[in-house]
């Protein structure tokens, strides 16, 4: 049986836009819970796949 975790938010991918977005929600909502997931190993998005 898995564990069940509930958030406020989910962030899908972890590029520019991603980072951002879990930047700002940890500024300006700290209350609210929020998980960053990526599919790659690595962060960073086209930045990353692409350098």
């Amino acid at each position: 049986m898995s564990n069940i975790e509930f958030l406020d938010v989910v962030v899908v991918g972890a590029g520019l836009s991603g980072i951002a977005a879990g930047h700002y929600l940890q500024a300006l909502c700290a209350s609210r819970s929020y998980a960053i997931v990526e599919s790659r190993d690595a962060i960073g998005g086209t930045w990353d796949l692409f350098r």
